[in-house]
């Protein structure tokens, strides 16, 4: 009997903004461990493995430069052998 008169004691001494803010946190801890009870989805594992990873993208447009730069060469030429192979 002495608990219960106490309990009354504490609770007519919590403003109800208290009392508001009490209630939702216990709400939102019985959700919390409700959700966790349940048994959710069981996490996933996966092997990873090196290679390479590829993305084919086809998309249309125009590219814009940030940036230009002006070239001034000081001979004009003609290039007549470049030493490397195609590809």
């Amino acid at each position: 009997m002495k608990r219960i008169t106490a309990l009354k004691n504490f609770i007519q001494g919590l403003s109800k903004k208290q009392i508001i803010f009490s209630c939702l946190g216990i709400l939102i801890a019985g959700g919390v461990v409700y959700g966790f009870a349940k048994g959710g989805a069981a996490p996933t594992l996966v092997s990873a493995e090196v290679g390479n990873i590829e993305e084919e993208v086809l998309v249309t447009g125009s590219t814009k430069s940030s940036y230009t730069v002006n070239l001034g060469f000081e001979r004009s030429g003609k290039v007549v052998q470049a030493g490397v192979e195609v590809g």
